[in-house]
């Protein structure tokens, strides 16, 4: 019999995503943060509508399965070539900058450095969610910002993963053993996660991609929508049971099917299911954050925003002009980067799990960069009331095709 509290519990999260859903297209806004909000009103620190709340949080985890595949999947080797200068060269320029001067500023105040290092590496990063829809509205990804931009928030996303394996590596030995034990659980880590990593890619290659191609031919829509499910989600189980970051496994099998030729099949079968496990995703991140923890930490919330916005936004303006790009083009390009991500809730959480940072900290870094993320579209407004009008139309690089 189908328990009435995970009914309830689901007719909450599908009013929920509709409800945001709506309004956003309405307002032409980022349903990222109407999801956030949703899960603040949903969560036990606010109205308590979620009876369920750890199961949700659990089936959440899906949607960054699916934001990895998807991830995986766009990212051709041919669109690294192209993009290969703004991607590898100004993204890890940003990036290293970037979670150094924040580092280095955090151990200064005080804080441990396994705090400093993840807290501002996490900070570091950029809402890949919200940037490229404001871009995509804006009709703006074949600008020159456009795809500046896109290419800073690829390597990001690179970023992202590895800093999600090295979270999982360096989490605590559970046996409390000695400092030698310890490194060698964190090799015994890294092996198993390299030979993982080969084991997904030999699957992926001659297994997954071959059953692709089958039914890709005798193209039944419902089977091959069960298959993109079942492969998506078994070699996540698999990667966690064989102790892989199953968002990095995500990834990879992703990359594997990039260059295949059932490619825009694949992503037409996830667009649906990744917008709806995404939006479950972020509303499980805003039931975790506490309303008291709001107002009692908002001096030092707003403290640790207004430091790292201007932060991030001195460091890649500095960077884009070094790669010669024009003033405004640099300025639009570090209003999208300046602001925190996502990615900062994907990356804090395990590590408050694995007791790498403390709660009151985590939560104090997650809380900011959710503000952060609220404040993209304005700075995005701003700086087109700010900038003249004969520069809201930058060239177009019709070599640089993305």
């Amino acid at each position: 019999m189908f328990e009435t509290q995970y009914f309830s519990d689901i007719l909450w999260f599908l009013f929920a995503a509709v409800l945001v859903s709506a309004i956003s297209a309405r307002i032409r806004s980022s349903p990222v943060l109407g999801y956030l909000m949703a899960g603040v009103a949903m969560g036990p620190w606010a109205l308590d509508l979620i009876q369920n709340v750890e199961n949700s949080r659990n089936i959440s985890e899906l949607g960054l399965v699916f934001l990895f595949f998807a991830i995986g999947l766009g990212m051709s080797i041919e669109r690294l070539l192209i993009l290969r200068r703004y991607l590898f060269g100004l993204g890890t320029l940003q990036v290293v900058i970037t979670g150094a001067v924040l580092i280095g500023i955090s151990h200064l105040l005080g804080f441990p450095l396994m705090t400093s290092i993840i807290v501002a590496s996490s900070l570091a990063l950029s809402s890949t969610a919200i940037v490229l829809q404001l871009l995509s509205e804006a009709n703006e990804m074949s600008s020159r910002h456009g795809r500046v931009t896109f290419s800073v928030l690829l390597l990001q996303d690179l970023a992202a993963i590895l800093l999600l394996v090295l979270v999982d590596f360096i989490k605590p030995n559970p046996s409390g053993e000695s400092e030698a034990m310890t490194i060698m659980y964190v090799a015994v880590n890294i092996l198993k996660s390299a030979g993982g990593v080969v084991f997904m890619v030999i699957l992926g290659r001659f297994v997954i991609r071959p059953i692709f191609r089958f039914l890709g031919d005798a193209y039944q829509a419902d089977l091959f929508m069960a298959f993109t499910l079942l492969v998506i989600l078994g070699t996540s189980a698999l990667a966690h049971k064989i102790g892989v970051s199953i968002e990095f496994a995500a990834f990879t099998i992703g990359l594997l099917l990039s260059d295949s030729e059932f490619r825009n099949k694949v992503e037409n079968v996830i667009r649906s299911f990744r917008g709806l496990l995404l939006g479950l995703f972020f509303m499980g991140i805003g039931m975790s954050i506490s309303i008291t923890m709001l107002w009692t930490y908002l001096g030092s919330i707003l403290g640790l925003t207004l430091i790292f916005i201007p932060i991030k936004f001195v460091i890649m303006y500095v960077s884009s002009r070094s790669f010669g790009l024009s003033h405004w083009v640099a300025v639009r390009v570090s209003t999208y980067i300046a602001p925190g991500g996502e990615f900062a809730f994907v990356i804090l959480g395990p590590a408050i799990l694995h007791q790498l940072i403390s709660p009151e900290i985590g939560n104090i870094a997650v809380l900011a960069a959710a503000i952060s993320m609220m404040c993209t579209p304005l700075l995005d407004r701003l700086i087109r009331w700010l900038m003249p009008v004969e520069e809201e139309q930058d060239e177009v690089v019709e070599e640089e095709t993305v």
